[in-house]
């Protein structure tokens, strides 16, 4: 038996503790209670809310911490964050997966399918496998959640929120006992165990609110009891989410119905000018991912974003991209290029891509002495226009959308801008990756692109 197991079998009788919590009827001013949970000294549960003796008119606020560090029972709700995890949902009713939400993986004796409103992870090699979903894109799970609706199968079936490096939050369930795991931090372990009940634990959900990490579970995604709650332990600015399952052959299915079914979003996904970055802090953020051929390295220094290229291979390219999705629709982007090649087949460019895509985008790209502004749809054209580039009229660009179109303009100093091109746009510009990459496609000598900001003043 592996030491993870051993583990697990130790904390089979630890209880969980329940409480209030926010819950889908949350009014704006209190906390949701039902059946079974259990709300302060003081405070009661009265037609499904905690309150401190003045039913459900209760005035006076108690803004007091509980003892165990949670949040006041009629604390003030969850902060309205634009980009937050609730804006991740997925019904599964379309059939196959769903490349500008997830990707999927799979080791050896496990597979993974999406098929009649159902993501179900099967089994059927020899030994313990794993496959499963993980989001295309990380979200803000600050004041916000995530929430299965699981029926377990195999040895482990797992809802978690990754954070950046091996950091993660987790409810597990494994052999009949629902657990709750922070990983990968200082101190991280198996924190709660008790008997799972399919008809009880049909819901799975973990939150974040005020700087504490909830797990929950319910039977109807209305009224949720808790099974554990600690002080947030990483950053869950920047989270994958994960639906996952393991097991050997001849095991049960485990089968994911839905993420985040029926939870409304505060705010839309981030503007994109509220994406700043002067890349004078190495290394870059977890707002970002780089990617790149061997030839090409990137790195932050003397205030820009590097790409140097050696030359040592006949086409090569990198970037830069968001590692979360932006919102163009009435906002904007704007770049400042310090320093691009003027050799003819190497290019420069910014591209705001349709997310799980890599050929629907805008995009303004030097190319040697030509700067062009495009609109392209599934690979095709819809839209460009060409000009000479000039280092110094274009060493800022933009591109904004507005009433349907898109705008393509440039600048000597990002201040006063130039339009070269628009463009109904065809794309969904609520949903957007912003891109900043070079590459060449003819053999050249060593170059460097170097990017002074993005949105920066």
């Amino acid at each position: 038996m592996s030491s993870r197991h051993l583990l697990l079998a130790a904390l089979a009788l630890v209880p969980a503790a329940t409480a209030c919590s926010f819950g889908g009827g949350f009014d704006g001013t209190r906390y949701q209670c039902g059946a079974g949970d259990t709300c302060p000294t003081g405070q009661a549960c009265v037609d499904g809310y905690c309150t401190g003796g003045g039913g459900d008119d209760d005035a006076g606020v108690d803004a007091t911490p509980l003892d165990d560090g949670g949040p006041a029972p009629d604390a003030a709700p969850p902060v309205a964050r634009c980009g937050s995890a609730a804006l991740f949902s997925d019904d599964f009713e379309a059939a196959g997966l769903d490349p500008a939400r997830w990707y999927s993986w799979s080791d050896s004796g496990a597979s993974v399918a999406e098929t009649g409103g159902v993501v179900e992870v099967s089994f059927s090699g020899g030994g313990e496998a794993y496959a499963g979903y993980t989001s295309r894109y990380r979200h803000d799970l600050r004041d916000s959640e995530v929430r299965t609706d699981v029926t377990p199968g195999g040895g482990l079936t797992i809802l978690e929120a990754r954070g950046p490096g091996t950091a993660r939050a987790q409810i597990v369930e494994e052999n009949g006992q629902l657990q709750t795991a922070v990983l990968g931090v200082g101190g991280g372990g198996f924190r709660t165990a008790i008997p799972y009940d399919g008809g009880v634990h049909r819901y799975w959900r973990i939150r974040e609110a005020a700087g504490t990490l909830y797990f929950e579970a319910s039977q109807d995604s209305s009224d949720w009891t808790e099974l554990h709650h600690e002080a947030t332990p990483f950053d869950v600015e920047h989270v994958h989410l994960l639906l996952s399952a393991a097991g050997v052959s001849g095991d049960t299915a485990a089968r994911f119905e839905s993420i985040n079914a029926g939870v409304v979003a505060p705010l839309p996904y981030c503007e994109t000018s509220s994406l700043v970055d002067g890349f004078d802090a190495a290394p870059l953020g977890d707002g970002w991912w780089t990617w790149g051929d061997p030839s090409c390295t990137i790195s932050e220094t003397g205030g820009a974003l590097a790409m140097a290229f050696t030359g040592a291979a006949s086409e090569a390219w990198c970037g830069s991209e968001t590692s979360h999705l932006h919102r163009l629709t009435g906002s904007a982007v704007a770049v400042e290029v310090a320093q691009s090649p003027s050799v003819e087949g190497f290019v420069t460019f910014l591209q705001l891509v349709a997310p799980g895509t890599v050929d629907t985008f805008l995009e303004i790209a030097r190319d040697g002495g030509t700067i062009r502004f495009v609109q392209t749809i599934d690979g095709s054209q819809i839209s460009s226009t060409s000009i000479t580039y000039s280092a110094t009229n274009h060493r800022h660009w933009r591109i904004r959308e507005s009433g349907g179109r898109a705008y393509f303009e440039t600048s000597p100093d990002g201040v006063t801008w130039t339009l070269r091109h628009d463009d109904a746009t065809e794309l969904d510009t609520d949903r957007m990756q912003v891109m900043v990459a070079a590459g060449h496609y003819v053999g050249i000598s060593a170059q460097l692109v170097r990017w002074a900001g993005v949105n920066a003043p």
